[in-house]
């Protein structure tokens, strides 16, 4: 039913609406705050899906080599555009003729780093970091353990961490550990259930599941780093199942569509979602400096669109114009560099 080129497909269109939901997300903040999840609640397991999507793709590595490959892609990925971040802010506060003191130049970062593992002009980044950390621990685990433990173990270990935040002092934990917590929890469930996600008692329980979910209080996109443990705990389960029916949507899109269009020339499916899904690195970080920068611009020049549909209907046209810029010149550069690597590869093999 579903072939391995259908399955790319439903995972770039997946990867495109999540990226897509990201962005009106953060674009919604001025005019919702905290109750963005309950004014569009229909996605609110999209960061869980980020790491569940990783598990799925994950295959047991070397450690060293596993190590290698996320570093260049997650962590220098990081630092690249963390420092751009870090560069915006200072032009920012020179832009409005503010003291640039050690506190802001090097304490505010620093802070920032070590309780969220980001930058404050681009908080956002923290999920790739983390992203990094789940990966090694769970490629480690993995060799000892079945996925199915590492899930549980990860579960119990992220409950701990609500708890700690409930009953002893809001976020007295740095957010990336209980991030860490939860995102493993989602990534090795993602391993365990990724061949049972198409049967069909597991579509009908994830469906009916989702569906419950969304006449339940559901806490926050960020579960795991709001206090209250019973709500959380079950959004950890919900947001699962949730990923689950989120896939076999995207799978019977490109099932049906597949079976209307075959007789038709397509070369993508869906090409927006399909493009925003292949190049949702990029997507992802730049997004909130375009967030933050155009937010602030309007607060100063159009205070009255600030928290109004005019406001969002300006960084989403930012979005939809600087995001596909900046992920032309990222493909650039990969091509650049893969082309360099493999005449250096070249090279040497002549030379021997």
């Amino acid at each position: 039913m579903f072939t391995q080129e259908s399955r790319l497909k439903y995972l770039d269109i997946a990867s495109g609406i999540m990226i897509v939901w990201l962005l009106i997300y953060h674009a919604l903040y001025p005019m919702y705050e905290d109750t963005i999840s309950a004014a569009i609640p229909f996605l609110y397991f999209f960061m869980p899906y980020f790491f569940y999507k990783s598990g799925m793709m994950f295959q047991i590595k070397d450690v060293k080599s596993l190590f290698i490959k996320d570093f260049k892609k997650l962590i220098v990925t990081f630092i690249i555009w963390s420092a751009i971040g870090y560069i915006m802010m200072v032009l920012w506060h020179l832009f409005n003729d503010e003291e640039l003191t050690w506190k802001i130049l090097l304490m505010r970062p620093i802070r920032s780093l070590i309780l969220t593992c980001s930058v404050p002009m681009n908080i956002a980044l923290w999920f790739l970091p983390v992203l990094f950390i789940v990966r090694q621990l769970t490629n480690w685990l993995l060799k000892r353990f079945k996925s199915y433990f590492v899930a549980i173990c990860s579960l119990i270990f992220a409950i701990i961490c609500l708890v700690l935040n409930s009953y002893i002092s809001p976020y007295c934990l740095p957010t990336w550990i209980s991030a860490t917590a939860w995102g493993m929890f989602f990534f090795s469930s993602a391993i365990y259930l990724r061949e049972y996600e198409v049967k069909k008692w597991m579509i009908i329980l994830s469906i009916s599941i989702y569906v419950i979910s969304l006449f339940t209080s559901i806490p926050s996109v960020y579960g795991a780093v709001e206090p209250g443990v019973l709500l959380n705990s079950i959004w950890y389960i919900t947001s699962l199942f949730s990923c689950i029916c989120f896939n076999n949507v995207c799978r019977f899109i490109v099932y049906f569509y597949n079976r209307i269009g075959q007789n038709m020339n397509t070369k993508f499916l869906f090409p927006i979602l399909t493009y925003v899904g292949r190049n949702a690195m990029s997507f992802y970080v730049v997004h909130y400096i375009i967030f933050k920068i155009v937010f602030d611009l309007i607060w100063i020049y159009k205070n009255e669109y600030y928290e109004t549909y005019q406001g969002l209907i300006i960084v989403l046209l930012c979005y939809a114009i600087i995001c596909p810029l900046v992920s032309v010149m990222r493909n650039k550069i990969k091509r650049v560099i893969i082309t360099n690597n493999n005449n250096d590869n070249k090279n040497i093999c002549e030379k021997h």
